[in-house]
């Protein structure tokens, strides 16, 4: 990146372009969760490793994306591919017999403390319609929604959890990521929280970006950014849009404050997507960039210097039919999420919103060159 350019000029610089043909990592698949009839929405998925267990939570509804009483649940592997049944960890609606949906928000842990983030909301009575005698969401034209909220569920030995409330405004992307100077960031649309208490817990400060100019352009969502951190220690957000392309915001002072969001090159489908850096240094992206918002293939993008992705590799392709029906579970590959050890990659996602799997790559196969 160039430092004497314009936050817009950077922007547009940041391409997916590539002239090679795409080749597929060899891997291994494992299912988390295979939907069953009255629990057949599965979606938000994240994944961790804690005291030698791999963690996973993801949401869990009845039918519908954010359904009344949507949860959050956990699944716990000694392996990484045989998982338990999931386990209830946040269900705002029952615990206050509300109109509450859960979103999870990520997992992040440090010095011997498991931290599993996640926001509700509330859908106002007016709004809310009922099915087969059931409550369930209404439709996204006519929802409602209100009183979001922030949490995290915190445990030292991933058996009991405690619950408290944060301070900052929700942002349910990833759990915190790290800058090189420490400081914690909460990825969300315009309303990105920080942290210099590195126990995730507290200390939040919200901070808006202005995303008034990107929105008057045609991007009439900005939303779901994930950022990586240049060697130049600049901070580059990228934002899933519906507009053919990723737009990017970035911050100079380690998130205190950001630009707004600016076009890049970047084609990608209007899907959320994962991106940051591999011990090695290298770049990555992983998210889907067909134009017709399938979700096909799952890929993952490298780049030397967080402006050129131009090596693809297909992480999955194969087709799969959606098995339950539901509002809004178009796209097979869905939200990828990632944890990396020292060789290996885990790339947890949803299958249509109603299956979630993880699929096992080496890291000696991901090579840019």
């Amino acid at each position: 990146m160039n430092t004497m350019l314009s936050a817009r000029e950077n922007a547009i610089l940041i391409n997916n372009k590539t002239n090679d043909t795409a080749t597929k990592l060899p891997s291994e698949t494992f299912t988390v969760y295979q939907a069953v009839s009255g629990a057949s929405y599965a979606h938000h998925p994240h994944i961790a490793v804690f005291k030698n267990k791999y963690y996973a939570i993801y949401s869990l509804g009845e039918k519908n994306e954010e359904d009344i009483g949507q949860k959050m649940v956990l699944s716990v592997s000694d392996d990484g591919a045989s998982w338990s049944e999931p386990a209830v960890l946040a269900d705002v609606s029952a615990d206050n017999n509300s109109n509450s949906v859960v979103i999870p928000g990520g997992l992040y842990s440090l010095d011997g403390i498991l931290i599993a983030y996640y926001a509700s909301f509330d859908y106002a009575d007016s709004c809310i319609v009922y099915e087969d005698g059931k409550v369930v969401r209404p439709l996204a034209e006519n929802a409602k929604k209100t009183n979001w909220k922030m949490y995290a569920a915190y445990t030292s030995d991933g058996v009991i959890w405690q619950k408290t409330e944060l301070s900052c405004s929700p942002a349910c992307n990833f759990a915190p990521m790290q800058t090189s100077s420490g400081r914690l960031i909460i990825c969300g649309a315009d309303i990105v929280p920080y942290s210099d208490d590195i126990s995730g817990l507290s200390g939040w400060v919200d901070c808006k970006i202005d995303t008034s100019e990107a929105l008057n352009e045609g991007a009439s969502i900005i939303t779901e950014g994930a950022f990586y951190q240049t060697n130049d220690g600049i901070l580059r957000m990228l934002f899933r849009t519906n507009s053919g392309t990723l737009y990017c915001s970035e911050s100079c002072d380690d998130g205190a404050s950001w630009t707004r969001p600016y076009p890049t090159s970047f084609k990608s489908d209007s899907s959320k997507f994962a991106v940051g850096r591999f011990n090695n240094g290298i770049y990555y992206w992983i998210g889907n960039t067909s134009d017709n918002n399938t979700r096909m293939p799952l890929s993952v993008y490298l780049s030397e210097d967080g402006v050129n992705f131009n090596k693809e590799y297909i992480i999955r392709d194969e087709e799969y039919t959606q098995q339950y029906s539901g509002l809004y579970k178009e796209g097979v590959y869905g939200y990828p999420s990632i944890y990396c050890d020292g060789a290996n990659l885990y790339v947890i996602y949803s299958k249509h919103k109603e299956n979630i799997e993880i699929t096992k790559i080496a890291l000696k196969d991901i090579i840019y060159k």
